[in-house]
């Protein structure tokens, strides 16, 4: 993630199957997306937050 304004994790969890579970708070415009290509969101209003969830690699490609 990165932005020009604020972005921050709150919480982090990971459950039994490998799967990453995160959220957070962000200001302005956050790229999302971890790699090189670019899933913008940008808040509404001062703040937002965010839910996000990472699927094990295993589990997509086996």
């Amino acid at each position: 993630m990165g932005g020009a304004e604020f972005d921050f994790g709150i919480s982090v969890e990971v459950d039994a199957a490998g799967n990453v579970y995160t959220t957070g708070a962000f200001s302005g415009t956050v790229d999302f997306d971890p790699g090189v290509g670019a899933s913008n969101l940008t808040s509404f209003g001062s703040s937002d937050i965010y839910v996000s969830n990472w699927i094990h690699p295993e589990i997509l490609f086996g």
